[in-house]
């Protein structure tokens, strides 16, 4: 069932790097180590083999915008001359 509020904490809890059912672990220990598990409500973060390749699009599209905000951080500081 399509849930806009549950779908909206989902996304927040990942982009707080947080467990996705509880909220409150962390689902990384250090930068680069993924937690097999989580501690608290046992969620399995690690999937089967190729599982995180939708992440790679994922990323890929992230990384299109990168430009844009590379040259609006680089405005804010240097807007240049007024033309």
């Amino acid at each position: 069932m399509f849930e806009p509020g549950r779908i909206a904490q989902s996304l927040l809890r990942g982009i707080r790097l947080r467990c996705p059912r509880c909220g409150h672990a962390p689902i990384f220990r250090g930068w680069f180590v993924l937690l097999a598990r989580c501690p608290l409500c046992g969620l399995a973060f690690e999937r089967e083999p190729g599982y995180f390749v939708g992440a790679m699009y994922v990323n890929y599209a992230a990384t299109r915008y990168s430009k844009s905000l590379w040259l609006a951080m680089d405005y804010f500081f240097d807007p240049g001359e007024p033309s």
